[in-house]
């Protein structure tokens, strides 16, 4: 399974999304654990920003199962990506 968050503007507007987004679908476990962790990495460090800043967050992740050299199921191996990105937009003109 696959997920992803993107979001543009005010700090508290975009962790608001996130914990909107983040939880709105269930993934297989660990991926879940997973996305939780990201929606608590973005609730400590959205918040340290002044609420008048311009910030973009964005975070994607997806898990595979894994197979042996024979193509067979490996039972409760998973492969997991992960992409993290928050920045400061600075210049940025309402």
């Amino acid at each position: 399974m696959s997920w992803s968050f993107h979001g543009i503007g005010k700090p508290h507007a975009i962790l608001a999304k996130a914990r909107r987004d983040l939880t709105m679908y269930v993934c297989m476990e660990p991926e879940e654990t997973i996305k939780k962790l990201v929606l608590s990495i973005f609730e400590e460090a959205l918040l340290i920003y002044p609420e008048d800043t311009a910030v973009k967050a964005t975070a994607s992740g997806s898990q595979s199962p894994i197979y042996d050299k024979n193509g067979a199921l490996i039972p409760g191996k998973f492969s997991n990506s992960l992409h993290i990105d928050l920045d400061h937009l600075y210049g940025f003109v309402e």
